[in-house]
């Protein structure tokens, strides 16, 4: 039997769509978002204001619908992640895979 080849996030990256993540060295096509589950990001998103400093020290960057780089195999994307700003000190930009850092991080369920 031969052995299965672990996908890597140069795969995820290369990639042509965009609707995928990396789980446990496998890409996933990720569903469409459901109205509801929308509304219900939009509003935690919108509860984290106050974490959201625009200038100055401390704050977080808090970000929906971001891939997180655990391990070369392993690059979920998160409906809602956060990162001290002192540990990510620059947001990221373009199609970066944030890596995980002390940040808070949440999974939603839908």
């Amino acid at each position: 039997m031969e052995a299965l080849k672990l996908k890597t996030v140069d795969d995820l990256l290369a990639a042509s769509s965009e609707r995928i993540e990396l789980m446990n060295g496998e890409l996933i096509k990720r569903p469409m978002a459901r109205s509801e589950h929308a509304l219900v990001q939009s509003g935690l998103s919108d509860e984290t204001l106050p974490f959201k400093r625009k200038s100055g020290s401390g704050g977080w960057w808090i970000m929906t619908e971001i891939s997180v780089r655990y391990t070369e195999n392993h690059c979920p994307t998160h409906d809602l992640a956060g990162w001290r700003k002192e540990s990510l000190p620059l947001s990221p930009v373009g199609r970066t895979l944030v890596r995980h850092s002390l940040g808070f991080l949440r999974k939603l369920s839908g």
